[in-house]
């Protein structure tokens, strides 16, 4: 009677080891089909040319005591900037104002203790930028006053 109890302990043993190899060779059969059908690529590439447009920034930081008066001396320093490029004959389309900022100035002080003051604002600062693009071939000088 023993040996008739080992037999299907031992046939179940095999169908399940048999299944967990097949599931196994499955899988890696799986894996290995999904490796096959991949492709990898890796590079690394140098192109070269001679560069034939060029964008140069340009402009004036100004400051003053009251922000009118900074405003004003800014607008005459881009105004030369502008002039100077408009002697290279570059396209209104090409020159645009890339940054504007008009900030206080505030006086310094030591902050101690209950005797902290509020920062006072002794005067203005303003930041006007122009980004010029154009053509090399044609105005290469320009990069020479920038």
């Amino acid at each position: 009677m023993k040996n008739s109890r080992a037999i299907p302990t031992i046939f179940v043993a095999f169908t399940v080891a048999s299944a967990v190899t097949l599931v196994t060779f499955w899988a890696t059969a799986t894996h290995a089909e999904e490796l096959r059908r991949t492709v990898r690529v890796q590079g690394t590439g140098i192109s070269g040319a001679v560069p034939d447009m060029a964008e140069v920034s340009a402009g004036a930081l100004t400051r003053a005591s009251t922000a009118t008066q900074a405003l004003a001396e800014n607008n005459a320093a881009v105004a030369k900037v502008l002039a100077l490029v408009a002697d290279f004959k570059i396209p209104d389309r090409d020159v645009r104002t890339s940054g504007f900022s008009l900030t206080p100035i505030f006086e310094r002080q030591q902050q101690r203790g209950s005797n902290a003051q509020a920062p006072t604002i002794i005067g203005y600062q303003i930041l006007n930028n122009v980004s010029i693009k154009y053509v090399i071939s044609v105005n290469w000088e320009i990069l020479l006053i920038s």
